[in-house]
């Protein structure tokens, strides 16, 4: 028996001694080692801790989005830097063995910030500090800060601060930030006795590369110190803790904050508020470019919360002295109100400018006709458009007085679209956002969304999503001029960075954070909405373009259906209107009238003669009388491109008037009218050394004039063409649809000829492409396009939705529209992004110098500029 005991005894006795060493190990390695956080500064905005230093830059560099995030300036210098890192552990394996370094972002002073590296390292390979400040650099001074040494090292062109707590090496470029250290490793108020941080901290993975923590209201004090202007929020949100993991698209940053149940942050009013589906995006336009949502079902206890942080904030008594006074003046009581709202609540902003004329608010109602009719008194006037009404409210602030200052936005207009109640800063505004989504043009549909909305949950408490790639660049202008510098990116290697979102998802007495940047690498971007703008009424007229010789770029002039003129930059900015007194008759021309490279508007009525500077003056002498009324826009010739410009106007006795540049009728023009109607403005080219002046008729009497309006070249009569203009290709030769559907050439040596085409109709339009050497002929056919070769051999052909009202030729393609779409078709097939929706006037030109062409489209009194990307 007692052979069996000690049998059974002497293992047990052997693992109690293993296991009380062990503990007594484990003791003294944890008396010993004490973690960076308790070094920390608890002012720090960010905290990244890489466990995995060695392998920080292999594991960032071996996926496809850091490479791209890489094209960024600051982030390549930072990648450079975490090489260095990575080295600097990968040499040091016996004094650094745990691999872990803590990064610390913080505000320093009153206007300076700082990073603090810290990380522990074994006290037994080294013989004193010293030989780890050899390794960061040369020793150049010491000096003792609050009893505890610190060591100036210079580290190439970089000066470092080090100094030690145990066996923690804490170093940064900024000495005061390791003062902070110093006397935060002394403290009682450390980060790890903080209790909000202690509890979100528990929550991280021990296996994962790299933790995140941040805390939200530091994080906006630290922005402040490189914008222009100052994000006034202070109680958003406290600390958060994640697991931040790096795909090859996707960057993901999981974890939790807390919830304060006293309320001093704004994320608090989320406490036992179930998460809500993000529906607005089913509304919202495509262009969406920036959207901050809140989901809820109790409405008033979120409203309620919302008035504590106002207490605390000493801005109750304002706000509820204003809220009595609407309910006193308007009889509507927002405590009431409140019980109608269900669901969503949010602000979000349609433009790559973050314009304030393209931002919104929004909140969602249990049934919008009951909490409609308790806002009556509010709606001082109503109108319809389409299917909808655009009602004026009393109240501009309304979503932010309901639901706090992060939704402010002065907008006194709203529709109402699927119980969401939608508020904008202007009647063009809404109108804007109906077109859109009956147009079923949203950003739930948009392939750009689309593609990235697996990576997040369909419901949530708090959703905010940008678009990196069309707003970075208004991001960076919102940065001080020093700090511009640091950010040079070219738009185009960032475009695909399509979503940066943050979702918050209440979990008891935390929040579940997910944090996602997406790099979309099956974005193609053809067509980009830069800018809208609404001009009073419907548009009749092509946008066109004049030269400002003052910003070198194309000024956009139109004219509205109440004979108002507007000029527009390439921002989408008027420069000025102007009030005629009648329709403008065909196109504005571009004319430096004093030949002092100062550019004027030249155009005409049906009576008048106008010049107009780029001031939106007339130019003295102007407008003139014509010397014939006209139904025929004028022609602008500079046959030598010398500024001896002629005015051609075509008048309705049918006759062809010369005027120089003061309107004047020219001496010495020889044209000789007759019956034969002209239809068309008079066209100018240049074959070999010879002028012609291409004079266009109902039928095959054109003719081919001198530039002293002598006639040069006769066709054969009695061929009748149909009412589209004639073309004309580089050898000069006519070509011309006939009233039986054939097509007429007329060759400079007055001889002409027919052929009939398949396919070919009298309602046909035709044009000519000449690229590369290359000769095609396009035709239509109703909703049929027809391409063939200079033998007349079918080339390609497809159709459109719609019968087809005009054909326009363009180094980007060929440009087809219809009644109501806008097609780009290029390389065989329709440039993704089309059709778009139009009224069937537009033109196209690179109107800012970037390279890129730009198509300015009308739409309901709107005209639209996009992009054309590459």
């Amino acid at each position: 028996m007692l052979t069996k005991i000690l049998k059974i005894a002497t293992p047990l006795v052997l693992i109690l001694i293993i296991l009380a060493w062990g503990y007594n190990s484990y003791k003294q390695v944890t008396k010993n080692t004490e973690s960076p956080l308790n070094i920390i500064p608890t002012n720090a905005a960010v905290i990244l801790q890489c466990n995995a230093a060695n392998k920080l830059y292999s594991t960032l560099n071996s996926v496809n989005i850091w490479g791209h995030m890489r094209n960024i300036s600051i982030i390549d210098s930072i990648n450079s830097q975490i090489e260095l890192i990575s080295k600097f552990y990968n040499h040091q394996p016996l004094i650094f063995k745990n691999n872990t370094l803590f990064i610390s972002l913080h505000k320093v002073g009153a206007n300076n910030s700082g990073l603090l590296f810290s990380s522990n390292f074994e006290r037994q390979a080294i013989s004193s500090n010293m030989d780890i400040n050899s390794l960061l650099g040369n020793l150049i001074a010491q000096v003792e800060y609050n009893n505890q040494p610190i060591f100036e090292i210079q580290y190439k062109s970089r000066t470092l601060f080090v100094s030690y707590k145990g066996d923690i090496v804490f170093f940064s470029e900024n000495k005061m930030l390791v003062e902070d250290a110093i006397r935060a490793s002394v403290t009682k108020e450390k980060l790890t006795f903080n209790p909000s941080f202690n509890t979100v901290y528990s929550t991280i993975s021990k296996s994962a590369e790299i933790h995140l923590f941040y805390n939200y209201n530091s994080v906006f004090e630290y922005t402040n110190l490189f914008t222009n202007k100052l994000i006034n929020t202070s109680d958003f949100s406290g600390w958060a803790a994640t697991d931040l993991s790096i795909k090859n698209q996707l960057i993901v940053a999981n974890g939790f904050s807390a919830i304060n149940n006293s309320v001093t942050n704004f994320t608090d009013v989320l406490a036992s508020q179930s998460s809500e589906k993000i529906s607005i995006i089913d509304i919202i336009p495509e262009n969406t470019s920036f959207l901050f949502t809140i989901g809820f079902d109790n409405a008033k206890r979120l409203f309620d919360k919302k008035n504590k942080i106002l207490q605390q904030q000493l801005n109750f008594r304002n706000w509820n002295k204003n809220r009595k006074l609407i309910q006193d003046s308007n009889n509507v009581n927002y405590n009431e109100f409140i019980n109608e709202l269900h669901g969503e609540a949010g602000i979000f902003n349609t433009s790559a400018t973050q314009s304030d004329q393209q931002q919104y608010t929004f909140f969602k109602s249990k049934n919008s006709i009951t909490a409609s009719s308790l806002m009556q008194g509010l709606i001082t006037e109503s109108k319809s458009y389409t299917e909808y009404t655009i009602n004026t409210l009393a109240d501009a602030n309304i979503t932010a007085k309901l639901f706090g200052d992060l939704f402010n936005n002065n907008a006194p207009y709203f529709t109402i679209i699927d119980d969401y109640f939608i508020f904008g800063i202007s009647v063009a505004s809404l109108e804007y956002l109906i077109d859109n989504y009956t147009s079923r043009n949203t950003l739930a549909t948009s392939r750009q969304f689309s593609n990235y909305d697996n990576y997040f949950s369909s419901k949530s408490n708090l959703f905010f999503y940008i678009n990196p790639g069309e707003i970075a660049t208004t991001l960076k202008n919102k940065l001080q001029n020093s700090y511009k510098k640091k950010f040079n990116f070219n738009a185009d290697s960032i475009a695909k960075f399509t979503a940066f979102s943050l979702q918050m998802t209440t979990k008891k007495d935390l929040l579940l954070n997910n944090i996602n940047l997406f790099y979309d690498n099956d974005f193609k971007q053809a067509i980009k909405e830069e800018w809208f703008k609404q001009l009073d009424t419907n548009i009749s007229m092509q946008p066109q373009f004049v030269y400002n010789h003052f910003t070198k770029e194309k000024m956009i002039v139109v004219q509205n259906d109440d004979d108002k003129i507007f000029a527009i930059n390439s921002k989408g900015e008027q420069m000025w209107s102007l009030q005629i007194e009648s329709k403008i008759l065909g196109r504005i021309s571009s004319i430096d009238a004093y030949k002092n490279n100062k550019y004027q508007c030249l155009f005409n009525t049906a009576s008048q003669l106008y010049l107009i500077d780029r001031n939106g003056e007339n130019v003295e002498g102007f407008p003139k009388l014509l010397p014939s009324t006209t139904t025929i826009g004028h022609a602008l010739f500079d046959y030598n491109n010398t500024k001896k410009y002629r005015i051609i106007i075509v008048g309705e006795d049918n006759n062809i008037y010369n005027l120089d540049k003061k309107g004047e009728i020219v001496k010495g023009w020889k044209y000789n009218k007759n019956s034969n109607r002209i239809k068309q403005s008079p066209h100018h080219f240049r074959i070999g050394a010879n002028d012609y002046i291409l004079v266009e008729c109902n039928n095959s009497g054109a003719q081919l004039l001198a530039i002293n309006g002598s006639k040069r070249v006769s066709f054969e009569h009695g061929i009748q063409f149909n009412d589209n203009p004639m073309q004309i290709d580089k050898q000069g030769t006519l070509y011309a649809i006939t009233s039986e559907g054939k097509l007429w050439r007329g060759t400079l040596d007055g001889n002409s000829s027919q052929l009939s085409l398949p396919n070919l109709a009298s309602h046909s339009l035709f044009t000519i492409q000449e690229k590369g050497g290359k000769k095609q002929f396009i035709y239509t056919n109703k909703k049929s396009v027809f391409i063939v070769n200079v033998n007349f051999e079918e080339v390609y052909s497809f159709e459109v939705t719609n019968n087809i009202a005009n054909l326009l030729i363009h180094n980007k393609g060929l440009v087809i529209t219809t009644a109501n779409e806008l097609y780009l078709w290029n390389a065989n097939e329709i440039t993704e992004g089309f059709p778009i929706a139009t009224d069937g006037y537009f033109n196209i030109a690179d109107i800012d110098n970037n390279g890129r062409a730009n198509i300015l489209n009308t739409r309901n009194g709107f005209i639209y500029n996009y992009e054309l990307v590459d």
